[in-house]
């Protein structure tokens, strides 16, 4: 029998930066909690009806189907791949601005 393994070399500098990163993160969230903002994870088929400055989002999670009134309502447009393994390996990223 014969294995054949890749080994990676870990850059330990990446490393650390993607838990500061990561870190960074978790920071953003407990601010969001404290502050008594709500989390919603999770949601689908999300619409937004606007009238007159007031809105309306009803979601999706799971199975249930919920709504929430809101006066403002802001939108992320974007993904972000999630990289942070690959770059903790020093693996060479290729970016487009396509």
């Amino acid at each position: 029998m014969l294995i054949i393994s890749k080994v990676y070399e870990i850059n330990l500098a990446n490393v650390f930066s993607t838990l500061l990163y990561f870190a960074k993160g978790l920071a953003m969230l407990a601010k969001l909690k404290l502050a008594g903002i709500k989390r919603i994870k999770d949601a689908r088929d999300i619409c937004i009806k606007s009238k007159d400055n007031e809105h309306l989002i009803r979601f999706r999670k799971g199975k249930r189907i919920s709504q929430i009134e809101a006066k403002m309502v802001l939108l992320h447009a974007g993904v972000q791949p999630d990289i942070q393994i690959t770059q903790a390996l020093g693996l060479k990223h290729d970016w487009s601005q396509e």
